[in-house]
């Protein structure tokens, strides 16, 4: 019987030592974030939702809110302690993402409020948060304490939806294409930037506002699959709608007649959501920063070389080029690189004939210490480098058959280096070039009249013809033979 009694013993006190925790085990439920636990009240007028969707966490640089509060109080007498704890669910760790935040700015992922009634907890987001898109995460929060100070644990599962409206898209680009001259932005069209926002989802739209240079800067939309601008430019810098596609997309232009200091514009955008939508809940809004130089436009230097006349008359056609005698060298700044172009319009000669000039005209880059060609074939495109090779200059030639009279012929200038080294604008030089049709011309041993007298008498008697001193000797371009045809005039 002792052993018997022994045995007895020892089961009741084990039993005994299970008692709270059984206890606790039955006071552990789940309850809904959306309604108040049993023995509890509500101290705060909106309840924790069951879904929060939340916008542009990803990469956040600073603590977001998620919307939700907790403080309860329960009905028994006196105000006691509440506390609220994160945890996991599962094997999820999205608890690493979260804290509480006290009203009283103490923050954790356990919070004791010593006063429900006047306290309360948020959820927050922790900074520097990186989702690699739309999620759901969810997790547990858990109440307790209570009546006489005892444990009583209830548990909330929350799901927060995560809809990445601001994350970064294909076309987006924060760097600007080249450094922008004054004089370029001073012409009457716009002038892109380089520099695209993309930020969206097709879910929700997006809106951007220029807060920076609104007097110079403005916004369009862009297609990112052809890259190509359409519509207007924006007239308003707030609320620009991006669209809720990925089809769509801004670019940030420089407005026509831009007047720009010289230097580097910091470029803000504010993006955030409209406000009219319901379906997508108004966020925080987010800054974007991209920057944009402006520079000075230099004087271009006319080298020594350079002549703008052409030094003779030419005939058409002509077997082989010809230099004109028209020669470009002009330079910017301490760029000694030159881009020449002859575009491919039309001039107009006499009785309204037309040729294009790149089948009439060429360009040849020459060295002027014997005005040969350096830099191999012609064409209608070259860069002169006077760095490497020294006192080198742009031949215009004349080749083909050009069309009669006076024409003026057009090549563009621009600075062959890199836009930072050659800040000039490009400018267009135009020159006259005269062509005339094949004509006769009088060669060494021609002649028109004679210093010869001669008598009739001895013309008569004469038995073969007599030289009258008079000499025909003439050519035409590109041919030496002609015919001669004897007429006698009436009277």
């Amino acid at each position: 019987m002792p052993g018997l009694l022994s045995i007895q013993r020892f089961l009741l006190l084990a039993l005994l030592a299970l008692l709270p925790a059984m206890a606790l085990a039955q006071t552990q439920q789940v309850w809904d974030p959306n309604t108040v636990p049993n023995g509890w009240n509500f101290r705060i007028n909106h309840a924790p939702a069951g879904t929060v969707n939340l916008f542009d966490v990803h990469n956040n640089p600073s603590e977001f809110g998620t919307g939700l509060k907790f403080a309860h109080q329960t009905n028994c007498s006196g105000n006691r302690p509440s506390a609220y704890e994160l945890q996991n669910l599962g094997n999820n760790t999205h608890k690493s993402h979260f804290k509480f935040f006290k009203n009283d700015n103490t923050a954790g992922d356990n919070i004791v409020l010593d006063n429900p009634a006047n306290q309360y907890v948020t959820l927050n987001f922790k900074a520097n948060q990186s989702f690699s898109g739309e999620t759901t995460l969810k997790l547990l929060v858990s109440l307790y304490k209570g009546c006489g100070g005892a444990a009583v644990f209830r548990w909330g599962e929350i799901s927060i939806t995560l809809l990445a409206q601001r994350n970064i898209r294909t076309a987006e680009s924060l760097v600007a294409a080249g450094v922008f001259r004054q004089a370029t932005l001073a012409s009457n069209v716009s002038i892109t930037t380089g520099i695209v926002f993309q930020r969206g989802t097709m879910r929700c739209p997006t809106n951007m506002t220029l807060l920076t240079h609104a007097d110079n800067l403005r916004l369009q939309h862009l297609t990112p699959s052809s890259n190509a601008l359409t519509g207007a430019l924006a007239t308003a810098h707030s609320a620009v709608a991006m669209g809720g596609t990925n089809a769509r997309a801004l670019a940030l232009l420089f407005k026509a007649g831009a007047t720009v200091s010289p230097g580097v514009l910091t470029v803000k955008v504010k993006v955030d959501s409209p406000a009219s939508n319901n379906n997508c809940p108004v966020a925080a809004a987010q800054t974007i920063t991209a920057k944009v130089t402006a520079a000075a436009s230099l004087a271009w230097t006319t080298d020594g070389d350079d002549a703008t006349a052409a030094t003779t008359t030419f005939n058409t056609p002509l077997s082989s080029s010809t230099p004109t005698g028209i020669r470009i060298a002009r330079y910017a700044g301490t760029c000694e690189m030159m881009k020449v172009v002859l575009p491919d319009n039309q001039v107009t000669g006499a009785n309204n004939a037309r040729a294009r000039v790149r089948d009439i005209m060429q360009l040849r880059s020459v060295n002027d210490a014997n005005d040969t060609p350096v830099l191999g074939s012609p064409g209608f495109n070259i860069t002169v480098d006077d760095i490497n090779l020294d006192d080198i200059y742009a031949r215009l030639e004349l080749k083909g058959s050009p069309p009669a009279g006076t024409l003026r012929v057009t090549a563009e200038v621009s600075p062959g280096c890199a836009a930072a080294v050659g800040l000039a604008d490009p400018q267009t030089l135009s020159y006259l070039v005269t062509v005339i049709d094949n004509v006769w011309e009088a060669e060494s041993k021609d002649s028109a009249s004679t210093t010869l007298s001669f008598a009739a008498p001895a013309l008569a008697a004469a038995t073969a013809p007599t030289p009258t001193g008079i000499r025909l000797h003439r050519s035409s371009t590109n041919c030496r033979v002609f015919d001669v045809t004897m007429r006698s005039d009436a009277g």
